[in-house]
């Protein structure tokens, strides 16, 4: 399965103004649904299918004078609909939220998804950075969950990966949390919650930080899956409102399992 990674380069055009105050991120959700309407109507609705996840994430950058608004859509179909409207546009600028910014450059990179779970190594310890705040929503109830434990992390990013891999791909899903469960620990972490504004009067809280996972069983063939998911969860973000900027996060893996890949590369 391949993705597409938009990344726009923007600069506010009001020099007066850089600075003063950042954009929510959530607008950009906006930007991207105004984006789709004026391509074709039908195209807002394919994106919001209800109880469906949904096929695109957005990370946004900030820095001295300009922004990174990153817009990775899981839908190929789609990806090349939003390259054909970005070709023709005539005025290279976006407003977002009131505000002129102009593109200053647009990079857009196709990414094998496929090739995380090819080229994963057997992970044994490793630091997730929840870079923005994130959250998980229990399915089925009105439970919003504020800490990534193993399960509720890995439940979230096999879901996403099912959804967007191809079949031969997929993770078993009740194998792969079972032993996630049994096996992956949470060895420390510096946390804090903070909320959220996604444009709406009822805000979410999410947590930010960093925590640091030690994996007890690194010869079983699902420790290459802790790798391959938290490299894909660095595209496709984590938990709710991740289409509006939430649940981004940083991997690094700070012990690899190096007989186990020895062996499998001899294999």
């Amino acid at each position: 399965m391949k993705l597409f990674s938009f990344k726009f380069k923007l600069i506010e055009l009001d020099e007066t103004d850089r600075r003063k105050r950042r954009v929510r991120p959530y607008i950009f959700r906006g930007i991207f649904m105004d984006m789709l309407k004026k391509i074709d109507t039908s195209l807002v609705n394919n994106m919001h299918v209800p109880n469906e996840i949904r096929p695109y994430s957005i990370n946004i950058w900030y820095h001295r004078d300009d922004i990174d608004f990153i817009l990775n859509i899981f839908n190929i179909d789609i990806s090349r609909e939003v390259m054909e409207y970005i070709f023709g546009l005539k005025e290279q600028k976006l407003n977002v939220g009131g505000t002129d910014f102009l593109i200053k450059n647009i990079n857009i990179d196709k990414i094998n998804i496929g090739t995380f779970l090819k080229d994963s190594s057997p992970v044994v310890k490793f630091r997730l950075r929840f870079i923005t705040p994130t959250y998980f929503q229990k399915k089925g109830a009105d439970i919003t969950v504020r800490f990534p434990s193993p399960t509720s992390l890995f439940t979230n990013l096999t879901h996403l990966w099912n959804e967007f891999s191809s079949k031969d791909s997929r993770i078993d899903f009740t194998d792969f949390l079972n032993w996630v469960e049994n096996n992956l620990y949470l060895t420390s972490y510096q946390l804090s919650t903070k909320t959220i504004d996604i444009g709406k009067p009822d805000r979410p809280v999410g947590f930010k930080g960093w925590c640091v996972y030690i994996n007890q069983d690194p010869n079983n063939g699902f420790s290459n899956w802790l790798d391959t998911l938290c490299r894909f969860g660095q595209l496709s973000n984590l938990g709710g409102n991740r289409t509006a900027g939430c649940g981004v996060i940083n991997y690094n893996p700070l012990e690899i399992n190096k007989e186990e890949m020895k062996y499998n590369k001899k294999k």
